[in-house]
């Protein structure tokens, strides 16, 4: 029986690194207009490096994306992981000259700043994000024990419970644009003079 569901998903779980492996993208890739290349040559993506890419993404989940707004090359933990690269299609750019323009101001930092590294805004973002969501958390917690009578208590900590949830999403959205941007304490941005100012 496990075998039958094994082979029940398997072409689900190859899909995407056969499509990425072959073809370059996967069709969602292919609509934004992106492709998945080897980094060192700019190859391909082989299959094994594209089963590790795709396998290291299904592990880290959406902390694996979330690493992308912080690095350089916006690359995510998959993606340095694998030896990959995701860049913008090369037919896409023929076919179109001027998708390359779009967005381009956000992807590059403020000149008038240095940011601290990559590892340390991710880092700092991580502990912002669980701090303030650890300490709503308990403090949510403390106000509904406290306010809760015996038989409104289960319906007032489910509630609780999903708007924890709502905030969270909102708190990763919100602590993560504050960190990429260097604006987190612990990790903050400073100022660039221009050269010869004291």
């Amino acid at each position: 029986m496990p075998l039958m569901g094994l082979l029940m998903y398997a072409p689900l779980l190859a899909l995407e690194p056969v499509l990425v492996s072959f073809w370059g993208q996967t069709v969602g890739q292919y609509v934004l207009g992106i492709k998945v290349i080897r980094e060192k040559d700019s190859a391909k993506c082989p299959l094994p490096q594209s089963f590790c890419r795709f396998y290291v993404k299904a592990i880290f989940g959406i902390w694996s994306m979330i690493y992308m707004v912080f690095s350089q090359r916006h690359k995510a933990i998959h993606d340095y992981l694998a030896g990959t690269l995701v860049i913008l299609s090369p037919a896409r750019l023929r076919a179109d000259p001027s998708f390359a323009d779009r967005g381009e101001g956000e992807q590059e930092g403020d000149a008038k700043f240095v940011y601290p590294s990559v590892r340390r805004r991710f880092v700092y973002f991580l502990v912002w994000y669980f701090a303030i969501l650890f300490g709503v958390d308990l403090l949510l917690k403390i106000i509904l024990r406290i306010i809760a009578g015996s038989d409104r208590a289960d319906r007032l900590f489910q509630a609780g419970d999903t708007v924890i949830e709502v905030f969270g999403w909102i708190l990763l959205i919100v602590v993560a644009s504050l960190a990429a941007k260097g604006r987190l304490p612990g990790a903050k941005r400073t100022r660039k003079f221009p050269e010869g100012y004291r």
